[in-house]
């Protein structure tokens, strides 16, 4: 009689789906984004960071109280061992002093291509003409993230993909190109 073999117990694995939150970790990303955000008195959301596959997110993960973890795709996490060396790891994620230098940035437009060139060199694939990115943000989303309107970031990517800067490419991804580089304005 054949003896089955024990394997180690997997860690367990969670999914969500999208505007799904979840408590705090030690969680790795397996697949989809996850961000962490707060609100005003005016119930504005304010995003805190952003984590894509391969990111932890620690056990504690702001120090802005309070926040939520948000799935912003379909995720599944696997719970990690405690270890120091997580917290670290989850700054590789959109922290706060990138959110404040894409944010600082007074006009909108500017705002919207600092935090489109920040996603494609952080989790796009490089292309001969730039980075292809295949994280569904609806516009609301990118709005959100960088303080905006729906409406406004609607025109502006319109706008960025006529000038060339933004190219749509098979889906929902987004060629965003080496020229689109500009100073903050």
């Amino acid at each position: 009689m054949a003896t089955i073999e024990s394997f180690p117990a997997s860690p367990p694995v969670r999914r969500l789906q999208r505007g799904e939150t979840l408590s705090t970790g030690p969680w790795q990303i397996h697949e989809g984004y996850v961000r962490a955000l707060t609100w005003d008195e005016d119930g504005e959301l304010i995003t805190l960071a952003l984590w894509g596959p391969g990111d932890c997110l620690p056990a504690e993960v702001i120090e802005v109280h309070p926040y939520v973890l948000e799935a912003l795709t379909p995720c599944c996490l696997r719970i990690v061992p405690h270890d120091p060396g997580v917290s670290a790891a989850a700054s590789a994620g959109l922290r706060g002093e990138v959110l404040l230098s894409i944010v600082g940035c007074r006009r909108v437009s500017s705002r919207l291509l600092k935090l489109l060139l920040w996603i494609g060199a952080r989790f796009g694939s490089p292309t001969r003409n730039g980075w292809q990115v295949d994280l569904p943000l609806s516009h609301q989303t990118l709005a959100e993230l960088i303080g905006s309107t729906r409406a406004t970031i609607t025109r502006l990517l319109g706008q960025l993909e006529q000038e060339g800067r933004l190219q749509r490419g098979l889906g929902q991804s987004l060629v965003i190109t080496h020229d689109s580089l500009s100073p903050c304005a």
